[in-house]
């Protein structure tokens, strides 16, 4: 933050009240939320009510500290064959609390759920997700995202905009679900350096096209492909 970068933690938020500083060092929190009834919650974490009680109080929490800290608030829903009305109950939330809010669908290894494919609940869902966008201010990905997880259009995926570091520097190379994570930025001495030996010895990024149908690549993606929407999206990250 001391150079200009924005933060932003993904989180369940578990134990978030009884860490309150990392409210005061996150520009942006990101709770993973995918339905509002606890019973339900439990049921999709796969853990007691208690822990779903505690992801709930963490969002309690982070709404009444908000004004305090000015940091921006987004829940981040995750849609399956069986929580489409929670998910939905979640949107409504946002937008009435001034949320941010983001959607993907359930993915299963690296494709859609395929119980999601003509699964018309779902199709109404993100209609309604789409709605939202075009009438207020929050709900994040660009129109292209959201019709695309909706119709499980293929896309140019472009992961190398989302560089991912495991705790022991290790870069994953070209993406997360790639699971090959051979080569440090740490030891080859630059973020460009490991990237460009990372091709040597990888190849180039692979063109998939359907598959990842999820908001940290689709999403992202789809924002370099279409700049202007993407200057549109920044107001969404802000309080």
């Amino acid at each position: 933050r001391d150079v200009g970068f924005r933060t932003a933690l993904n989180t369940k938020g578990i134990g978030l009240e009884e860490r309150p500083d990392l409210l005061r060092l996150s520009d942006v929190l990101v709770l993973s939320l995918d339905t509002l009834d606890p019973a339900s919650l439990a049921r999709f974490l796969g853990r007691p009510q208690e822990v779903a009680e505690r992801v709930l109080e963490a969002l309690r929490f982070a709404l009444s500290t908000r004004r305090a800290t000015g940091t921006a608030l987004v829940l981040s829903a995750v849609a399956t064959p069986d929580n489409v009305e929670g998910v939905s109950a979640v949107l409504r939330f946002a937008t009435e609390n001034s949320l941010g809010f983001h959607l993907s669908p359930e993915i299963v290894g690296t494709r859609v759920n395929p119980a999601l494919r003509g699964n018309e609940s779902y199709r109404k869902l993100v209609n309604e997700v789409l709605r939202a966008k075009r009438s207020r201010k929050g709900v994040l990905g660009v129109a292209d995202y959201l019709k695309g997880i909706r119709d499980f259009s293929p896309f140019r995926c472009h992961p190398l905009l989302m560089p991912v570091i495991r705790p022991d520097g290790r870069m994953y190379y070209p993406c997360l679900e790639s699971k090959r994570a051979e080569i440090s930025p740490i030891e080859t001495g630059s973020y460009w350096s490991a990237l460009r030996l990372a091709r040597r010895q990888c190849g180039e990024v692979p063109e998939c096209h359907d598959c990842c149908h999820i908001f940290c690549h689709m999403a992202i993606s789809l924002l370099q492909r279409h700049p202007l929407a993407a200057l549109g999206e920044r107001k969404h990250w802000r309080n």
